[in-house]
């Protein structure tokens, strides 16, 4: 599938697994920094399943501020 969104349009991501593959392309490479907050570097191959949940807050809130993100809601399936 194929999806293009004019700036400024509020849209969001699920991923089901830690091995779920995406592919974007950002134009201008703005979101760069936002991939860069919210992950942490490895020298891993493979994502490995399972472990214990970790969400990025710094790195979240920093992109927050940075990149004008809009929260639209809680993942699916999150606790309420």
């Amino acid at each position: 599938d194929f999806l293009q969104a004019p700036a400024g349009t509020i849209h969001s991501f699920s991923h089901a697994a830690n091995n779920t593959r995406m592919m974007g392309i950002l134009n201008p490479p703005v979101f760069e920094k936002f991939f860069e907050y919210m992950n942490d570097p490895t020298d891993a191959y493979v994502q490995q399943e399972g472990g214990e949940l970790y969400f990025p807050a710094e790195g979240f809130g920093r992109a927050c501020e940075e990149l004008d993100l809009v929260v639209v809601g809680p993942p699916p399936g999150a606790p309420a």
